[in-house]
């Protein structure tokens, strides 16, 4: 029989590929996913008739113009974004001072009460992950998301996007 010893070496290679490839693997299921306007599912808040028949839900604005939105300089829209991220218009996507901070201040209150999700994370995660539940795992998905869509997007398609996902009430 041919007999092959394998050096600690070689091991560290071959594990090092499976590694990468794992990454590259979950990395491309990741952006497969985002393309030009996701499906719209529905909200969970409904309002139903007394024959139980929807109303409306908390996406019944999704994808149709709001007058308000055509003017991106609005003080309101503004004060959103300071809000919601700061710096918004300076990072790719990912805004890692806003993440460190929060990490920060969640490790101090020993729970949390800050979270570290930029404009761009929030517009992934209510497009194409409204139904997933808060893990590292999902803020991972919810940052390669972030990072992609900011290549292929400018900020103004993704705030516009965003503002119009999110829920301000009836």
């Amino acid at each position: 029989f041919f007999v092959y010893t394998f050096s600690m070496k070689k091991i560290i290679w071959i594990l090092g590929i499976i590694a990468l490839s794992s990454i590259l693997i979950f990395i491309f299921d990741c952006i497969q996913h985002i393309d030009w306007i996701p499906i719209k599912p529905y909200g969970n808040i409904l309002l139903k008739d007394s024959k139980w028949r929807i109303l409306t839900d908390k996406w019944t604005s999704w994808g149709y113009w709001i007058p308000w939105i055509d003017t991106l300089k609005d003080p309101l829209i503004q004060d959103i974004v300071s809000i919601e991220d700061a710096r918004f218009y300076t990072h790719h996507g990912i805004d890692i001072y806003g993440k460190l901070g929060s990490i920060w201040q969640n490790i101090r209150a020993g729970w949390i009460v800050r979270g570290g999700s930029t404009i761009t994370e929030q517009y992934i995660k209510n497009a194409y992950y409204p139904e997933s539940r808060r893990t590292v795992l999902q803020k991972i998905r919810e940052a390669i998301g972030a990072l992609y869509i900011e290549q292929i997007r400018t900020k103004e398609e993704i705030l516009t996007w965003y503002l119009e996902s999110i829920y301000f009430g009836n």
